[in-house]
């Protein structure tokens, strides 16, 4: 089928293509109420949509903004996404999440396609190429801000959580509470939110004088009877053991395996995880959690990036936001 044009709108309506591009373009004020209801029919009856890129080329809003996120199939990803969702659908904007899957030659791809179908701004969770991606997006003028990244860069605007002091701190605490022996359960500390979650647990207990034994797991291939097999060798019950897990997909099995095994929560082994506060307060043993503020980072992000589309002069603007505790009765 060939595309339905403005032409073919303008002949439908019996009117001339101006008169349908000043109805696309939202100027009504020289035009009758029965024409607007002509023109509103033919493109009903046509099945004619508006071309996107049209509009970016006369300037017009699009009304779309683009939110790049690195893994869009996790739980932190939804909450974050209903976060910019909230506050870009209060201001009449539509988002499209588009998936780099931690590649940096994806998440070109997105962006190219992005900006050629005129979205307004972006949002970016960034690859390590950040800074060609940068330059890109700065020379053909488009607002952008990076979430949930390290980029210690004054020049652009940026939003993220302070993983590493929230899980010092709740670390900290947890020495305070008497527990001698500690292990970290999760995937590969690699990334920059995985990296800061591990070093905020060594660096604190380093500073109190202690080590961690580490359990690598794999979230596709992960099985509690690897779990358990390997705490029988590295858990000693006669002292009091934190177990730290970092990843929200592996505190489940962790918790699990730790209950089939008899080990004795809280009195002689702790359980720490991170964000799973959809169901960690209706376990038998409800676990203490960090609590990164994923919804509030996506919400602030999207409000700085609406900030830059009202006024492009908006210099650039950088927050860290805190991370919490929910302390429960597995960390007693």
């Amino acid at each position: 089928m060939s595309r339905i044009t403005i032409v073919d709108v303008a002949k439908k309506a019996g009117v001339s293509t101006a008169t349908v591009s000043n109805y696309l373009n939202e100027h009504y004020e020289k035009m009758a109420p029965s024409t607007k209801e002509s023109i509103r029919k033919a493109i009903e009856m046509l099945g004619y949509i508006p071309s996107a890129q049209a509009q970016a080329l006369t300037g017009k809003s699009t009304g779309i903004i683009a939110v790049l996120i690195l893994d869009n199939t996790n739980a932190w990803a939804a909450q974050l996404t209903r976060g910019i969702e909230d506050a870009a659908l209060a201001a009449g904007y539509h988002t499209v999440i588009c998936n780099s899957r931690f590649n940096p030659q994806t998440e070109s791809a997105w962006v190219e396609k992005m900006l050629s179908i005129g979205v307004d701004g972006l949002l970016i969770q960034p690859t390590n190429q950040f800074r060609a991606l940068d330059r890109r997006i700065t020379k053909v003028k488009r607002p952008v801000v990076y979430y949930d990244c390290d980029l210690f860069d004054f020049n652009t605007s940026w939003i993220k959580s302070n993983l590493y002091d929230g899980v010092y701190s709740a670390t900290s605490q947890c020495i305070e509470k008497g527990y001698e022996s500690f292990i970290a359960i999760g995937g590969e500390p690699t990334g920059r939110t995985r990296t800061e979650r591990e070093s905020g647990f060594a660096d604190a207990l380093s500073s109190a004088g202690f080590t961690y034994k580490r359990l690598t797991v794999d979230s596709y291939h992960l099985q509690r009877s690897q779990i358990a097999a390997w705490l029988k060798g590295h858990l000693y019950p006669a002292r009091r053991t934190l177990i730290y897990v970092p990843n929200q997909w592996a505190l489940r099995d962790v918790y699990l395996t730790i209950i089939e095994q008899g080990y004795v929560i809280p009195e002689r082994v702790g359980l720490l995880g991170f964000n799973n506060t959809d169901w960690t307060d209706l376990t038998q043993y409800p676990i203490s959690t960090i609590i990164e503020p994923v919804y509030e980072e996506g919400h602030l992000a999207c409000e700085m990036l609406l900030h830059k589309l009202k006024d492009p002069e908006t210099p650039p603007v950088q927050k860290v936001l805190p991370c919490t505790v929910r302390w429960l009765s597995s960390t007693v």
